[in-house]
């Protein structure tokens, strides 16, 4: 039991603590302030007296009784507290979930207790108030009795009733119970005030929660989507209730309707867990603090405490911490826009998400930044400027050294891909280039020849004009001659050379280009098996993401059937051990039933002898049989002695017969 209390210094606050040992406080379900009923002089009593508070204390979580406590503080705090054990009862099952006190909000000192055990309905306990004196405590020591007389009473557990299909509660949060089906379905039921609590709440109403849709990228509603829920936590006053699936997306709504009326209870996504602790994902409490300002208490926004380290995963050591968040700050850091696309902060597809970092968040680019990214704009736009003037100059130089003998290629196949069909081409244009500079220097010499022999003979007959039949310029003559011989010899060589330097060109032209049409043949193969492996990678992932969702959607179904399985077994294992017991008690209650149906014949015979006998005893003494007969009733009623001692003894005139009364005749022995 932890107490704060106030130092010196405002802003320190220490605890004391107060401990007990004793086996029935196991299992800590819950605890609340005692509080006596309205209009008690036990109130009056203690606001005149000393202020010391008293609680009570429910414990027996894990086992099948609960334990109901009361803590009352010391007077002094050098002095200890007295813990009293008031009752123990059944919870109804053999293991207890969870309980709670369930005080009324119109009426102080007014209680009730609810729990749940495993697999049983939720029971509810309505308390009583007790008067006690000094001499009526239970306990019994005289000076704890006395401390504990200015409670004026306690409160006790005498009844209870369950109410119908709430077998599936998880937690009681104020006036209200929360539970999640097994196909993973939130709901919640309220209770009625603490003073109206009795058997007729048997059959509460319920508010389904309906869960935001997953996957779908819209705002559209599904109580289902086959989202399994796995922790639920609320506030008291039932107005905010924070929703952990099994994939540790939180859903959250400050604004419940009340329960029974029209409007629809939507749970909308706030955020998902990133840390990979699963402890993480379970939230411990909802609630909202209450504020105090010049004597006025104001209700603030809700607070949740969630455990976010409780293993503390970045190191070996124990230590942990909780964090205490409120939840409309924490629904306001993940709530925003995001036109339905997939969240960039948790990578949640939802409507209510960011598509991008906010305007807040994007971070603006320095001068040195824009700098940097000017010049290399620059730096790409110089780059792209000279390799649009190279491929203008080799073009136009291409066009100049060109043969016009020489065969063009032809135009090749149009493929998708125009820059593989560009490389190829390239190559042609260098041979044709490389075999027309060849021919060109080859065709030089000639041409200088034949202009040196059309000098050399204008020359000649210039000199033959004057010089005639004169024999000087007849070795020149020779000479020239034998050199156009040898030239025209080298032209012709040149010339076959050229030819079959040609012909070979063609058919490397033609390989080249029947090979450049294989080529773009295999391209287009390739780039068609490309896009229709893409679109069966697309198809594929299609398939995958379905198969995903068949996949977790079979296996909440398994686990459901594992569940709804190990149930059915339990319930097997409880009829079979019923029905041994039946049979037990079949087989003992027929040997009863054979031993009564002996005695009951034994009786039978008993009572015909004792009829037969009771009918001819004397009704006189009552002891003899009867043998005397009565004429003319005939009826045997005397024995010998006693048949002559009624007719002597009889008073009057005429005797009568003891059974019919008819006057008596004569006497008739009669022998058997």
């Amino acid at each position: 039991m932890l107490e704060f209390l106030d130092g010196d210094d405002e802003d320190f606050q220490q605890f004391q603590k107060h401990f007990h040992g004793n086996s029935k406080l196991r299992g800590f379900a819950d605890v609340t302030t005692y509080v006596p009923p309205v209009g008690s002089s036990v109130q009056e009593q203690q606001e005149s007296a000393r202020k010391r508070s008293a609680y009570y204390i429910l414990t027996g979580l894990g086992v099948g009784n609960l334990n109901l406590w009361r803590f009352v503080e010391p007077e002094r705090y050098d002095q200890e507290p007295i813990w009293e054990h008031l009752q123990n009862f059944v919870a109804g099952g053999n293991t207890a979930m969870m309980a709670a006190f369930l005080p009324s909000s119109a009426s102080p000192g007014v209680l009730a207790i609810a729990a749940v055990c495993r697999d049983k309905n939720l029971r509810v306990w309505p308390m009583e108030y007790t008067k006690t004196n000094s001499g009526d405590e239970g306990n019994d020591d005289s000076a704890e009795a006395e401390d504990t007389n200015f409670l004026g009473g306690v409160h006790t557990v005498n009844s209870h009733f369950n109410i119908q299909n709430t077998t599936d509660i998880v937690a009681i949060h104020g006036q209200y119970a929360y539970g999640i089906s097994l196909m993973g379905e939130a709901y919640r039921i309220c209770f009625p005030d603490s003073t109206n609590l009795n058997s007729s709440c048997e059959r509460l109403p319920r508010q389904v929660f309906e869960l935001e849709k997953l996957g779908g990228g819209g705002i559209s509603k599904s109580r289902r989507s086959n989202v399994m829920l796995e922790s639920l936590a609320a506030s008291d006053d039932g107005k905010t209730i924070v929703v952990v699936s099994s994939e540790g997306i939180f859903y959250y709504s400050n604004k419940l309707p009340d329960i029974g009326s029209s409007d629809a209870a939507h749970l909308r996504i706030i955020g998902k867990n990133a840390s990979e602790n699963t402890l993480f994902k379970a939230p411990m409490k909802v609630y909202t603090p209450k504020i105090k300002s010049k004597d006025n208490k104001v209700k603030s926004e809700a607070m949740m405490t969630v455990v976010t380290n409780p293993s503390d995963e970045d190191s070996d050591e124990e230590g942990g911490y909780i964090n205490v968040d409120p939840t409309e700050t924490f629904a306001a850091r993940w709530m925003v826009p995001s036109r339905g696309q997939d969240c960039w902060v948790c990578g949640v597809r939802n409507a209510s998400h960011w598509v991008g970092p906010p305007e807040s968040k994007v971070k603006e680019p320095s001068r040195a930044q824009l700098e940097a990214q000017q010049k290399e704009k620059m730096r790409s736009q110089r780059r792209q400027d000279r390799l649009a003037k190279r491929a203008k100059d080799a073009a136009a130089q291409r066009n100049n050294t060109s043969d016009p003998e020489t065969p063009v290629a032809a135009k090749p196949k149009t493929t998708p891909r125009s820059s593989a069909k560009k490389a190829v081409k390239s190559q042609p244009n260098v041979q044709t280039s490389a075999t027309t500079a060849n021919v060109s220097a080859e065709k030089r010499p000639l041409a200088d020849l034949t202009r040196r022999l059309s000098q050399n003979s204008g020359a000649g007959d210039d000199d033959d004009e004057d010089y005639t039949g004169s024999d000087d310029n007849t070795p020149s003559i020779a000479s020239l001659l034998s050199e156009l011989e040898h030239f025209k010899k080298r032209n012709a060589e040149i010339k076959t050379e050229w030819q079959r330097r040609l012909l070979g060109e063609r058919q490397l032209r033609r390989k080249w280009k029947q090979r450049e049409e294989e080529f773009l043949d295999q391209l287009n193969d390739s780039l068609t098996k490309l896009d229709a492996a893409e679109v069966e990678v697309d198809r594929l992932r299609v398939l995958l993401r379905d198969a995903e969702k068949r996949f977790a959607f079979e296996k909440a179904r398994v686990e459901q059937e594992n569940s709804v399985k190990s149930r059915y077994e339990q319930l097997c294992e409880q009829m079979n051990d019923k029905m041994a017991l039946v049979a037990d008690q079949k087989r003992l209650l027929e040997q009863t039933t054979r031993s009564l149906l002996k005695e009951v014949d034994r009786n039978v015979h008993a009572l015909k002898n004792a009829v037969i006998l009771e009918k001819t005893e004397c009704v006189v003494c009552k002891d003899q049989q009867a043998v005397t007969a009565v004429v003319p009733c005939g009826h045997l009623c005397f024995c010998e002695q006693d048949a002559e001692t009624y007719r002597r003894n009889c008073t009057a005139q005429y005797p009568t017969c003891p059974i019919c009364q008819q006057e008596i005749v004569s006497l008739l022995r009669i022998y058997t």
